[in-house]
């Protein structure tokens, strides 16, 4: 028997769409000695990446692990079955005792029983393949015993038989005789062929993040098969179950998902909660298009408004001859209309009674299901007391997606899914079947826990504020917005504390925060809205400063930051100055540089043209005046604009030092600016953090950066450029360097 395996184990569970490079086996082994040295960005991806391949190594030997127990498994089952089979008479017995007794010897019995020819297995099923015939020099050999049938080996009876035999669940494939018969034993035990527990952080990958359709992950089916539905396919969704079926789980893992994935700009939410408990977790959700509706009284104010909103959108979209809301957005994304859910956690409390207002909800709420797909708004209702009167023909025929937990009977479940699946389900938490157009789809519901909704809660309001976005599923600081935050709210302090305190909330963890401080500080210049900045360590407290301004110290610390430095989670600056002495100025003061500049000449006067003289004439008697010019930049603020001006930045660009030195010269020369020796020229590229190394043919090479095609477009003097065009001024200028 041969043996394949399938490698997919925890198919559901994968890394974020951030693609990490595990560490080689030289870098693990240095990790512990450089990882102290290494700080902000590249620390803190250091580290991810060293997390990660410690889990993808453990991974793997967990893999071999599994591989080596169900190829056991494989072996096992395949004698057992075999060994069934011969018991039920499938098999041929050979006898050679047709002679005396007593002058022949008794001969022992053979039986020919089924054998197999391959195997394949993975974490959820083994497949093994019927022996049927075999290929030899004469042709094809049947390899069946006699008289046994390969219909009889896959019959309902052999099948049950085995599966008592081998205490699993056992099916047949012979769908293409091609492809030969096969038997399939499902590993899972006890719950039939779903995973017992998944996780909602191992489904926000699989979420396929299309927020203007709302998108939303229900859970995995068998073989770990994902289900996921969106609002535009699926608008209406009906969720049942009796108390602690897994009901509210549900709701929570959809508006979790919602929030954290769409904007406000996209999906909007209104939040019904009679029980007044289950939703209090979104409540500062920037979705909310209002309070949480609590009382019957405010229900129906909110259903009625929401009925004139369907009025509004409808004549809207009927001006511009648009038949849904996505087609409003695609082509009027100025004036794009947001999707409106509408959550009701227990419907029951609504409907049941029979005063008006509740005979008011329960009329709204239909004319919301019959008319609200095609100009974007959607219900969402729960209930654990499916009956006729609670959830009528009339609101379950737009239920186009119903999602049950396990029920008391099958009246019940008719009423949900219109089957009684719903009341055979196992007792496992989160077990669930979902009646997704008539197919009904057995699912495994992700489990979401406070902590999950908190954070979904905080991205969603830190995305909403401009200060993260997110890479995948994964949230990701956006750098200029954080800056211009910590500039016109906390004064631009760069205290790790400080921070922590004014984000909470927000989406950003500790490691975040930690990681931008180092990087700020490191890089030494930024720009906010044009204006550089840089951190300066003023009265023991970083702050962003202006770069164009002169630092003086204050006249003394503020008492809420006076022990900030010794807080051990506080990062070191780079140099600490000693207190006694005064801080030095980052920034040198400027002189004052005095051109003289001609004025206009005076209008010439009408009548006949002057002639050459006259003009010269009228030149001289115009003196000039001498003004103040523009202050004089410093080196580094020279090669910064340079850089911006004439190069490009990347991580994988590459320039020769000769061509750098000789377009740097050259455009200093073109903007009558100073320039600096080479020597001085690789200080500053080495502190704006570009590296050196030698070229394929020995030249000096500067990494992060390179030449715009255009550097030397425009240039009167060329004088420079020629001197380092191959000669042997270059090649001096090129080893100096």
């Amino acid at each position: 028997m041969v043996v394949y395996s399938a490698r997919r184990f925890n198919n559901y569970t994968q890394q974020p769409a951030e693609k990490l490079r595990p560490l080689s086996s030289t870098e693990r082994l240095l990790y512990p000695f450089f990882a102290p040295f290494l700080r902000g960005g590249r620390g803190e991806h250091l580290r991810r990446r060293y997390q990660f391949t410690r889990e993808l190594h453990q991974k793997q030997a967990d893999l071999r692990r599994a591989e080596r127990e169900i190829l056991r498994e494989a072996r096992k089952f395949a004698q057992l079955i075999s060994d069934r089979w011969a018991q039920m008479g499938y098999s041929w017995r050979y006898r050679w005792n047709d002679g005396n007794p007593e002058t022949e010897k008794r001969k022992r019995r053979r039986a020919d029983k089924v054998k197999w020819e391959l195997a394949r297995y993975n974490e959820n099923a083994i497949h093994l393949k019927i022996l049927v015939r075999r290929k030899t020099l004469f042709g094809y050999k049947n390899m069946l015993p006699y008289k046994v049938l390969v219909s009889d080996l896959l019959s309902e009876q052999a099948l049950r038989e085995i599966e008592f035999a081998i205490d699993r669940k056992v099916s047949a494939r012979f769908e293409n005789p091609r492809n030969g018969a096969w038997i399939v034993v499902h590993r899972n035990e006890g719950g039939g062929l779903l995973p017992r527990l998944v996780h909602y952080q191992h489904m926000l990958p699989h979420n396929e993040n299309e927020p203007d359709r709302g998108s939303m992950v229900l859970g995995v089916g068998q073989h770990n098969t994902v289900y996921t539905v969106n609002l535009d396919e699926y608008p209406h969704i009906l969720i049942g179950g009796s108390s602690n079926s897994g009901k509210s789980n549900m709701l929570n893992n959809m508006l979790a998902s919602l929030i954290r994935f769409c904007t406000p700009a996209e999906v909007q939410l209104i939040l019904i909660d009679p029980k007044r408990l289950e939703l209090s977790h979104y409540r500062n959700a920037p979705h909310l298009a209002r309070g949480i509706v609590y009382e019957i009284e405010e229900a129906r104010e909110v259903l009625s408004w929401a009925n004139a909103e369907i009025d509004r959108r409808t004549a809207l979209l009927d001006t511009r001859h648009c038949k849904k809301i996505s087609e409003w957005n695609r082509r009027y994304p100025q004036q794009r209309c947001a999707r409106l859910v509408i959550a009701i956690e227990e419907v029951a409390s609504l409907f049941s009674a029979s005063n008006e207002a509740r005979k008011d909800v329960r009329a709204l709420a239909e004319r919301i299901g019959n008319m609200g797909r095609a100009v974007g708004l959607h219900l969402i209702m729960c209930t654990q007391l499916p009956i006729v009167e609670v959830v009528p023909n009339k609101i379950k025929a737009n239920m186009v997606l119903a999602i049950s937990g396990a029920l008391m009977n099958n009246d019940q479940s008719r009423v949900i899914l219109d089957t009684g699946a719903a009341a055979r389900l196992p007792n496992i938490k989160g077990r669930m079947i979902a009646r997704m157009h008539n197919q009904l789809v057995e699912l495994q519901t992700p489990l979401i826990s406070d902590e999950d909704v908190r954070e979904c809660v905080d991205i969603a309001r830190g995305r909403a504020a401009g200060l993260i976005e997110l890479w995948g599923h994964a949230p990701r600081i956006m750098a200029e917005k954080l800056l211009a935050y910590i500039l016109n709210s906390i004064e631009g302090r760069l205290s790790l504390k400080v921070l922590e305190e004014k984000l909470r909330g927000n989406g950003i963890s500790r490691a975040m925060l930690r990681a931008f401080v180092e990087d700020v500080r490191r890089a030494g210049r930024v720009t906010v809205a044009g204006v550089a900045y840089q951190p300066a360590k003023l009265d023991r407290v970083w702050q962003l400063v202006r770069a164009d301004a002169a630092l003086t110290p204050s006249a003394a610390p503020d008492e809420d930051y006076e022990d900030e430095e010794a807080d051990d989670d506080e990062v070191p600056p780079p140099e600490a100055a000693d207190d006694d002495e005064p801080p030095p100025p980052i920034i040198r003061e400027t002189p004052i540089r005095w051109i003289e500049v001609k004025p206009n000449p005076p209008p010439l006067p009408s009548g006949e043209p002057l002639s050459v003289e006259e003009l010269g004439l009228l030149e001289a008697e115009t003196p000039p005046v001498r003004v103040q010019a523009e202050a004089i930049p410093d080196d580094e603020a020279v090669l910064h604009e340079f850089i911006q001006t004439k190069c490009t930045i990347g991580r994988l660009l590459e320039v020769s030092s000769s061509a750098l030195y000789a377009a740097y010269s050259a455009w200093c020369a073109e903007q009558a600016y100073q320039s600096v020796s080479i020597h001085k020229l690789a200080d500053l590229l080495k502190n704006a953090g570009f590296k050196k190394k030698r070229g394929v043919r020995g030249q000096r090479m500067w990494q992060g950066l390179d030449l715009e095609n255009d550097a030397f477009d425009g240039f009167d003097n060329l004088a420079t450029i020629d001197a380092f065009d191959g000669s042997d001024t270059a090649r001096t200028h090129d080893s100096e360097g």
